[in-house]
């Protein structure tokens, strides 16, 4: 389906290594390697709230952010990553698979501080 033009959107941190050893492994445009945390996400936040108009920001809070730590980005940074320095971690990576389009992002959508999300 994604080989034939279907779009796929993965969101995995804390499972990384299920994922990784998945059937997903090959179509993702970039390989997960372990655990990183992330205290701070200045552009990235503003580029997640703007995906609720900026209506509901969220809270990263003190403990951070835990993501995939990404290696070998064969894709494109999505938005998300546009403003970042090289020492900060890709977030979201865009990639082709076929005439498809997967769509890695490095944190879990549904733990805080996501899934209390408003």
């Amino acid at each position: 389906w994604v080989r034939r033009g279907g779009r796929l959107i993965v969101s995995a941190a804390n499972n990384w290594q299920n994922v990784s050893k998945s059937f997903l492994a090959p179509m993702l445009p970039a390989k997960m390697v372990g655990l990183d945390t992330v205290g701070k996400l200045s552009d990235q936040v503003r580029w997640i709230d703007g995906l609720a108009d900026n209506r509901s920001p969220i809270a990263v809070g003190r403990e951070g952010l835990r993501i995939a730590a990404l290696e070998d980005v064969q894709g494109r940074p999505s938005r998300a990553n546009a403003f970042l320095s090289q020492e900060e971690p890709y977030i979201a990576v865009d990639g082709l698979y076929g005439f498809g389009n997967v769509t890695l992002i490095a944190f879990d959508t549904d733990v805080a501080p996501f899934a209390g999300w408003e």
